[in-house]
């Protein structure tokens, strides 16, 4: 049987509770190791989860879980293409070819570039869709600057 004294058992219960048995306590209790009996007894759930350090881990991973849903619950096309246009900077500071065709590939179908994309948009949502295009476009013609580094000029003089 798994001991709670364990840091690594307690972590592994945390995880089962809060993810793949979804806030079940026996089954997660069965999931890391305990018997089944002892699992669906109240005594054993009573003295793994009124364990402090096993609801600190429930907790922090509680937490952990609703900061990455705000942080996509705030993703929207400005953010998401910002996203891609500073991983295409870097593909291309680093030369990756495969990594700037993917990042090249994203932004075109971000902007509904290819044929096999069907729209079937009302006037409203086409008239939001030539916005956000707008928007795309001046974001590419601002990394394309920020991109090219100082211009040299011939000398006219």
């Amino acid at each position: 049987m798994p001991s709670i004294k364990d840091k690594s058992t307690r972590e592994l219960i945390a995880y089962q509770y809060t993810g793949p048995c979804k806030r079940n306590k026996t089954r997660a209790m069965i999931a890391v190791g305990y018997d089944e009996g002892y699992a669906r007894s109240g005594d054993g759930q009573r003295s793994v989860y009124a364990n402090i350090r096993v609801k600190q881990a429930i907790e922090r991973i509680d937490a952990e879980n609703k900061e990455i849903s705000e942080q996509v619950a705030g993703m929207n096309d400005e953010f998401v293409m910002r996203k891609l246009l500073a991983g295409l900077s870097l593909a291309e500071t680093k030369r990756d070819l495969v990594a700037i065709a993917r990042f090249t590939e994203l932004i075109g179908k971000t902007r509904a570039m290819f044929k096999d994309k069907v729209i079937t948009d009302t006037t409203e949502q086409a008239e939001l869709s030539e916005q956000a295009a707008h928007d795309a476009d001046e974001l590419l013609k601002l990394h394309r600057k920020q991109s090219a580094g100082p211009q040299l000029h011939k000398d006219t003089g």
